[in-house]
């Protein structure tokens, strides 16, 4: 049986993901090209639309644009950029483990 708690963080982290994603499109747009806006934008509205809220996490790391995003970000702040990619790794090397574990 889930638990509630669980199933709390992992909608404010669907909401946080969607949210965020479309943040970071507005606030980018100028320097993003108009295609890889609207990509985005319709991206995102699919996301939304569809009502597979749980698998948005699969569906979120697949937009690309999101990912350049992120990247220009990141670019103007190295130690943030460090921080962040230590963090996926450690997230990366995480599921790994996990994955194995289970085979």
């Amino acid at each position: 049986m889930a638990n509630n708690s669980d199933a709390t963080g992992n909608d404010i982290s669907k909401v946080a993901m969607i949210l965020g994603g479309g943040y970071l499109l507005w606030y980018l747009r100028k320097r993003l090209s108009i295609t890889v806006v609207c990509f985005g934008f319709c991206s995102l509205a699919l996301l939304i639309n569809s009502g597979a809220l749980q698998s948005v996490h699969r569906y979120a790391y697949g937009i690309v644009s999101l990912s350049i995003e992120l990247g220009l970000v990141l670019s103007s702040q190295p130690p943030w950029g460090y921080a962040v990619m230590t963090l996926f790794a450690t997230f990366l090397l995480y599921m790994a483990v996990k994955f194995a574990a289970c085979r």
